[in-house]
């Protein structure tokens, strides 16, 4: 077969073509329609492996760990049983005595530490109305500082204390509990202390009532621990002659932390929507519908995030669950209000006030805010996405050597990517002219209520050309961002955009 020459050039390939025989054509031909076909079918391949692992591969994952609960009982009894044996009985005892020491000297380090602190600890009287968001995030942000600090602190006494004053062989232990079942439901609760602030509700980020903040307190500590529990319990496991896969009670430690956030979601429903609408009563009709379905939503979310964890599993691909992506993937979700919150709060602060008088520069207002709501979400999306794609190990410098699954979670993070941005140019595009259409309206005195100030059908008496063209210029450009940035994201996930692009053009 004859080699084709690099670089393959228009002239190269006429040479090329001149000086072959009928044979050699056919042959060259031939060949380059059996690569072609040999990467066909590999790619196909590759499809068709995802699809069975996203589907068989992670049923069977899931019946392999049902079937070896049974044994789940015994391997984690033979766990205890070997770790033991290992200290002895008198080692328990040394050992409880060992842990409570340290504890206790820990917590004393820590006390130390929280009265020099003691009035970062406390957030300041407020007299009168509620702060605003930025007055009370200052405050909140001191004290999530200093209780995260504090935290680091008790972790870091409880280690160096453990050094000093523990045998040697007890170090593990006490090391893996101490950060895992103490500092991350700590942590967690400090989180959730900032958003939330349950004894001040003046200083509350998240519009909910005292019983929910509490709960969500409450319910956060123990999401931390379960998170915390699995940590500690498959290492240790490790260690005392149970392998990790062998009794899969890292599946039932992943299972318990979804369905967890799924029944909280489920109980707390009412008060997720109170949250995501907020405080504001001028809540647009999409608005109060995606507020309605965020409980359902998240519900759904924390299930498929546990599905992909199985699919993972069957891939067995455990170094990439390692760094727990769908944990994190699952705070994203618990926090979405408090950045919708954020979002509204930071918007109310930095537009401008109202610029004129009357009904145009009342609605033009309002629009303005909406729209710069909106921008927030989308930009808060976007980031949100790329987050999301970095947990899973989905970046520009892995996806050029991934598999077909890769490339496929990558496609679909680009795909929304590009909508993403294609909205923020729309909102901002219709946000300039209608704040432009506004001002040429208002300066001209027309007056929504009174048509005939506005000149009938044609604009007549106190309107201008600009008011006129704003609303054709308007309709064409979020025309134009729709259609191009559809096109650009259909053709990102390799839909066939030449027919879409023809009648759009006849269209035009």
């Amino acid at each position: 077969v004859p080699a084709l020459p690099d670089p393959l050039t228009e002239e190269a390939a006429n040479a090329l073509s001149s000086r072959l025989s009928d044979s050699e054509v056919r042959a060259l031909l031939l060949d380059q329609l059996n690569a072609q076909a040999s990467d066909t079918g590999a790619q196909d391949a590759e499809i068709g492996d995802l699809l069975f692992h996203a589907t068989t591969g992670a049923f069977s994952s899931i019946t392999e760990a049902v079937e070896r609960l049974p044994m789940l009982f015994t391997e984690q009894g033979k766990a205890f049983a070997n770790f033991g044996r290992f200290v002895g009985t008198n080692g328990l005892w040394s050992l409880a005595g060992y842990f409570v020491m340290v504890l206790i000297g820990a917590l004393i380090v820590e006390l130390i530490f929280r009265r020099f602190i003691r009035r970062w600890l406390v957030l300041p009287k407020v007299a009168g109305t509620s702060p605003s968001l930025r007055d009370a995030v200052g405050p909140l942000a001191i004290r999530l500082t200093s209780e995260i600090l504090s935290v680091v602190v008790f972790i870091v006494a409880a280690q160096q204390i453990t050094q000093w004053a523990v045998p040697q062989y007890y170090h593990p232990f006490i090391t893996l509990v101490g950060p895992w079942l103490i500092g991350l439901p700590r942590l967690a609760v400090a989180v959730s202390r900032f958003l939330m602030a349950p004894t001040a509700p003046a200083y509350r980020i998240v519009y909910a009532d005292d019983a929910t903040a509490r709960a969500i307190v409450f319910h956060m500590f123990w999401f931390g621990f379960l998170i915390g529990l699995g940590a500690v319990i498959l290492p240790f496991n490790a260690a005392n002659g149970v392998p990790q896969g062998e009794t899969r009670i890292g599946f039932w430690s992943n299972l318990s932390v979804h369905v967890y956030v799924a029944i909280v979601l489920w109980i707390y429903r009412d008060a997720c929507v109170k949250m995501m609408r907020g405080s504001d009563p001028a809540v647009s009709p999409i608005e109060d519908w995606i507020a309605r379905a965020f409980p359902y939503f998240g519900i759904i979310v924390a299930f498929g995030t546990w599905w992909i964890v199985n699919i993972v599993a069957s891939f067995e691909n455990w170094a990439l669950l390692q760094s727990a992506p769908h944990y994190k993937t699952l705070g994203l979700l618990i926090f979405a209000p408090a950045m919708d919150t954020a979002i509204r709060g930071l918007v109310r602060h930095l537009v401008p006030p109202m610029s004129g008088e009357g009904p145009i520069a009342e609605r033009a207002y309002v629009a303005t805010m909406r729209s710069y709501v909106r921008i927030g979400r989308v930009i808060v999306f976007g980031c949100v996405l790329i987050a999301i794609g970095s947990f899973w190990g989905i970046n520009a410098t892995t996806v050029a050597t991934a598999g077909v699954g890769e490339r496929f979670a990558a496609r679909l993070i680009e795909f929304l990517m590009i909508l993403a941005i294609g909205y923020l140019v729309f909102e901002l595009v219709s946000l300039f002219i209608n704040r432009k259409l506004a001002a040429e309206q208002t300066a001209s005195g027309y007056d929504p209520e009174n048509e005939e100030m506005g000149g009938g059908d044609g604009g007549g008496a106190g309107g201008s050309r600009l008011s006129t063209v704003l609303p054709l210029i308007l309709g064409v450009s979020q025309a134009t961002i729709a259609i191009v940035f559809l096109l650009l994201a259909l053709g990102n996930i390799g839909v066939d955009t030449t027919p879409l692009l023809a009648g759009a053009g006849i269209v035009g």
